[in-house]
């Protein structure tokens, strides 16, 4: 907003040679075409489409995984879903994430906070919600499973959601929340297991910061948790 001088009218010629430097690299590059992200819109939702049903709803990751792009990450931000792990903590009271995607401003994410299992969703306001444990889980393995059932949001209104927290048969938390989490978090925030290496979802978090002790067998299942026609996520 303060450039007042029009450089390109006074140096023609270097902006000529700009132009044509451009032109080689990205077609060294493989940059063409350059096209408006939403002229793809629809093809990108039809292989989204494609894959949830190839899968069956269904992503499962043995251990750890990062910086996976949302086109090829689980579509946490658009379903409900029921995601199981096993963990074997080899420490009491750690903050870490289970799994995150996208970040401060914009993000949903499964956290220990000091050890306690806690739901986090962002939204791009930086307000934020969330549902946890009241107790923090001891060291050793043990399964954790996080329901979250969507909703239909009202007129204008939020979406609700129905969280469960289980530990085997024990439920740690249950709760009925109700926000509006956006669809999309943006290109750098990425989906993590064990980690979260974009802005935090989870205040106080360093990222990158070790999970500890391992995560192994993790499954999201989105069928008949709710969520609607497949959004680009």
């Amino acid at each position: 907003p303060g450039q007042t001088t029009d450089l390109a009218v006074k140096y023609p010629q270097r902006v000529a040679a700009m132009a044509a430097a451009f032109d080689e690299q990205a077609k060294r590059y493989n940059v063409y075409p350059i096209h408006n992200l939403g002229d793809t819109a629809g093809e990108s939702a039809r292989r989204a489409a494609a894959d949830f049903a190839r899968r069956g709803g269904k992503w499962h990751y043995a251990g750890p995984s990062g910086a996976l792009a949302s086109m090829v990450a689980p579509p946490v931000n658009t379903r409900g879903f029921t995601m199981t792990a096993r963990l074997d903590l080899a420490q009491e009271g750690a903050t870490a994430p289970i799994f995150s995607r996208g970040g401060r401003l914009g993000g949903s994410a499964f956290y220990l906070r000091e050890g306690k299992p806690v739901l986090v969703m962002n939204d791009h306001g930086g307000r934020s919600v969330s549902v946890g444990a009241a107790r923090a889980l001891p060291r050793g393995t043990q399964p954790i499973t996080l329901d979250l059932v969507r909703g239909k949001p009202g007129e204008g209104g939020p979406t609700p959601f129905d969280v469960t927290i289980r530990s085997g048969e024990t439920v740690l938390a249950r709760e009925s929340v109700a926000f509006d989490l956006p669809f999309y978090f943006g290109i750098p925030e990425t989906f993590d297991l064990a980690a979260d290496w974009g802005s935090p979802v989870l205040p106080g978090y360093r990222a990158g910061t070790p999970f500890p002790g391992t995560l192994t067998d993790i499954t999201f299942d989105f069928e008949g948790k709710g969520g609607g026609a497949l959004r680009i996520h």
